[in-house]
């Protein structure tokens, strides 16, 4: 807890999209990410999880948001993918085939055009960068994991964000 509190601090500066110039990243960040309003399969979804820690419940319910968002066809993910995760971002979106990378394997384009990777300060620090380096993806910096949204019409460009 008091590692949290720690972090918070050490990222005050980018709460609630502070320093997002875009306008549809900021909207991203502000509809998505910071998102207060519960979505309707989170209480069937908890009650399938009834033990689970509340830090994890809360990136559970971030990675349904995000993957409603994205509609992606293929959904990369780097890290450790809890069973808990797996079922909220497949409740997320449908359609989406979750499917396990690894650093050297991730080239994002139309059909994967969303990745999340955790761990990116610690075990998969070089992975979150060289996908970060690629052409046309936005990525957003939360501490604790990371999304990479590849949009083919736009410049490459990295938001650090207070998730709290």
């Amino acid at each position: 807890m008091i590692r949290r509190i720690l972090i918070f601090l050490q990222r005050i500066r980018h709460c609630a999209g502070f320093g997002v110039q875009s306008p549809t990243d900021y909207a991203f960040v502000r509809e998505v990410i910071y998102e207060r309003w519960p979505y309707a399969c989170y209480a069937e979804l908890k009650a399938k999880f009834e033990d689970i820690e509340p830090f994890e419940l809360k990136l559970s319910q971030l990675l349904l948001r995000v993957a409603n968002y994205a509609q992606a066809d293929e959904i990369g993910f780097i890290g450790d993918l809890t069973p808990v995760m797996y079922n909220h971002l497949q409740s997320g979106c449908l359609k989406s085939h979750i499917r396990m990378i690894h650093s050297d394997q991730c080239v994002m384009n139309e059909r994967m055009s969303l990745v999340i990777a955790t761990g990116i300060k610690g075990e998969q620090k070089k992975a979150w960068k060289e996908l970060t380096k690629q052409e046309h993806v936005i990525s957003f910096d939360l501490y604790y994991l990371g999304l990479a949204l590849y949009r083919p019409q736009r410049y490459s460009e990295t938001h650090i964000i207070n998730f709290y």
